[in-house]
Parts: C-alpha cells; sequence; structure tokens
C-alpha cells in the first residue's frame, strides 16, 4: 500500500512567490510543512519560475540603474558579462578604475584613436 500523501500548507502560486522573492527551499519546505526534497520534487517547475521571475526583476532594476548613467553600474555589469578586468590605476587616486564607455547612439561623441 502506498503511503499517503502529506498536503502542504501552501499552494503551488505562494511558493512560486516565495521563490520570487528569494526565500530559500529550506524555508519554503519549513512554511509548506514538507522535506525541502518532497517541495523540490512536488514544486520544481512553481520553483524554477519563482527564481526566474526573481532575475528578471533584478535585472531590470540593474538596467533602469546603468540607462540612468550609474558608472558604477556600468563599471560592475562590464566586469560580469564582459570579463573586462579594473584598469590599473594610472597616477591619480589610489586604487582607482578607469572605463572608457562609449555611447554609439550619441552622435555628439568625439572619436579618440587609440
Amino acid at each position: 500500500m502506498a503511503r499517503p500523501v502529506k498536503p502542504a500548507r501552501l499552494d503551488a502560486e505562494q511558493i512560486r512567490h516565495l521563490a520570487s522573492i528569494g526565500v530559500t527551499d529550506a524555508d519554503i519546505a519549513l512554511l509548506a510543512g514538507l522535506s525541502e526534497r518532497t517541495l523540490q520534487t512536488r514544486f520544481r517547475t512553481q520553483l524554477t519560475e519563482g527564481r526566474a521571475q526573481q532575475r528578471t526583476r533584478l535585472l531590470a532594476a540593474m538596467w533602469r540603474r546603468v540607462e540612468a548613467g550609474s558608472d558604477r553600474m556600468m563599471i560592475w555589469l562590464s566586469q560580469q558579462w564582459l570579463g573586462m578586468a579594473p584598469a590599473a590605476p594610472h597616477g591619480g587616486e589610489h586604487g582607482a578604475i578607469m572605463v572608457r564607455v562609449v555611447d554609439e547612439h550619441r552622435t555628439d561623441a568625439i572619436h579618440h584613436p587609440d
């Protein structure tokens, strides 16, 4: 005879929401009244979709910062996504990072030959 299935205290949409705001599987399982393994087995799709929503919202927020002109965010993204390393400082403030940003959409940009 098969073991009875223990019902979750949270529904699938609640589990998706918790995953989308960064709650760990261990904490979601505790709130749902399930083991972590059971949660991951029964609600794999909701956990995966929730985490994708979380990453999408974070990426959108980062992009808004870049579009608003945040130099720090541009530098961080260039290092993470493009594999660019910080340039060695050339005088000035110790530990300064020099990054040349080219905006291909600006018509008034001045071209400096290297």
